[in-house]
């Protein structure tokens, strides 16, 4: 317990490309949740702002990339990817925005998105999603995740 409060688990959006899942990081996160008849606690986790160490995917120009996110309402998302990082694991250069959809929702609740990349280089790619907290507290909740994929053989 933080502060006499129960931790909550924070969401998680993970990644899969051609059946496999992919590694990811957290780069940020908040939730909010009730702690009391009149009270909320908001909950913040910051990751070390780099990336992981990039899957193996089929190289393809048309890859379809599948994040499954738990989030309580339809989130707002955001997909941009870097083609480079430095030696510490940071982006590098400009990056390049991914057009992504929140394709549907699963009887459990979570939310699918769906994008597709060229995957023919490497891509180190950060998901944004936002959304509204369903309960008392009514706050604004997000994640921000790290991927990384590079093209098997490459």
């Amino acid at each position: 317990m933080a502060g006499g409060y129960p931790l909550q688990d924070f969401p998680e959006a993970p990644l899969k490309v051609d059946g496999d899942l992919q590694p990811s990081r957290l780069a940020e996160a908040t939730i909010s949740y009730r702690t009391g008849r009149s009270e909320c606690v908001s909950q913040g986790a910051l990751g070390d702002g780099t990336f992981p160490r990039p899957g193996r995917v089929e190289p393809d120009a048309d890859q379809r990339l599948r994040f499954r996110l738990n989030a309580e309402r339809r989130p707002s998302v955001s997909l941009r990817y870097w083609t480079k990082v430095d030696e510490d694991g940071f982006a590098q250069g400009p990056s390049t925005p991914v057009p992504i959809e929140v394709a549907e929702r699963k009887p459990n609740g979570d939310f699918i998105l769906i994008a597709r990349i060229d995957a023919t280089g490497a891509r180190y790619l950060r998901l944004s999603s936002f959304w509204e907290d369903k309960g008392f507290c009514g706050g604004q909740e997000f994640l921000f995740e790290h991927y990384a994929i590079t093209p098997a053989g490459g």
